[in-house]
């Protein structure tokens, strides 16, 4: 390389440097790898070996997607579904009542006295 002014051999002649490969990196990937398929914060804290979910979520909760419009949409359908039965059951509860009352004026008339 004697040929090249040595400025030049310095800046442009060097190799790019090599991105060390550790068995951390090894680790986040495998994790972020594990998020990405879907897996829940449970399985990955197991996975790793984090006592708690919150550090697992300290760490890779970014990688989580965000699921707001799925939760939502869920509560929406299961709140719904709860009213429909609350009203259903009110609907039938005024049914009875309406049939109480009307076989008690049935039998106030029949007996003579005054409703």
């Amino acid at each position: 390389m004697k040929f090249v002014p040595p400025v030049v051999s310095r800046t442009t002649l060097r190799p790019p440097p090599r991105r060390q490969l550790t068995p951390h990196k090894l680790r986040h990937t495998a994790a972020s790898l594990a998020i990405a398929s879907g897996a829940d914060v449970n399985v990955v804290q197991t996975m790793l070996g984090h006592k708690s979910a919150t550090l697992t979520l300290d760490v890779y909760g970014h990688l989580f997607p965000d699921r707001l419009d799925e939760v939502s949409r869920k509560m929406h359908k299961r709140r719904a579904m709860i009213l429909a039965k609350a009203q259903a059951k009110a609907d039938k509860a005024e049914r009875k009542a309406r049939k109480a009352a009307e076989e008690l004026a049935a039998l106030t008339a029949a007996e003579g006295l005054p409703a």
